[in-house]
């Protein structure tokens, strides 16, 4: 790939040229795309280690935090996961989803259970939404407010400060954001071309990447085979 820029680049007559050349502009998406799940995968490595006692106490020790959200193609099914509906289902499980429902149905009533039937009903509803990509994209707010429900039901056992709550809610609202423009990104690189195999090695960056930080932070990730 990178004798193939250099050729192309020695062909281009102009920086003008060259800002509007298609194979250069799909390199420089290619490359950005990159820096981002990099910079992700290096943040959530961060935050792992910031909270290692805990991590350790949950057995999460070798796991890769939020991997679920990352997009992944199903050769069986032939399409796409959504990393949204990963999201609301990882939030559910935390409120205590048993699965006998959908998540959207599950966390809508949990949501709008002060508000009355109809607005459980709407609740379900903009969940759904969220996950279908309809109504444009939600206000970070929104996220917050769902995130702090579901932080209240997961915690309201546990003796934790306002402020940790907040900012456990906080932090799961980002989740949210995080899977909402993972699948945008996603959908819009497809109608742009990107091949499926294009695309699932740029997703599989997350992983490699989160992998490095853990060893370069000393605190490795044993091999699944070699995993106690």
């Amino acid at each position: 790939m990178r004798e193939a820029l250099i050729a192309r680049l020695a062909v281009l007559s102009s920086d003008k040229e060259a800002e509007l050349d298609p194979m250069l502009n799909r390199a420089h998406v290619v490359d950005t795309l990159a820096v981002l799940m990099r910079l992700l995968a290096w943040c959530i490595a961060d935050l792992t280690i910031g909270l290692w006692e805990q991590v350790e106490r949950d057995g999460m020790a070798h796991d890769i935090p939020l991997q679920e959200l990352i997009p992944a193609f199903d050769d069986v099914a032939q399409e796409w996961s959504s990393p949204m509906q990963s999201a609301l289902d990882r939030l559910a499980k935390m409120a205590g989803w048993q699965q006998k429902q959908k998540a959207t149905r599950f966390l809508g009533q949990l949501w709008g259970r002060e508000g009355g039937v109809d607005s459980v009903e709407s609740c379900m509803k903009l969940l759904r939404y969220w996950v279908q990509l309809k109504k444009g994209r939600p206000d970070f707010k929104t996220f917050l407010r769902l995130s702090r429900v579901i932080t209240a039901e997961k915690l309201r056992s546990a003796d934790v400060d306002k402020d940790a709550m907040e900012h456990f809610a906080w932090y799961q609202a980002v989740i949210l954001r995080v899977a909402e423009t993972l699948t945008l990104v996603r959908l819009d690189l497809s109608k742009k071309g990107y091949t499926t195999a294009e695309l699932s090695e740029l997703m599989s960056i997350y992983q490699q990447e989160f992998r490095t930080a853990r060893d370069l932070l000393g605190k490795p990730i044993q091999l699944a085979e070699t995993a106690v």
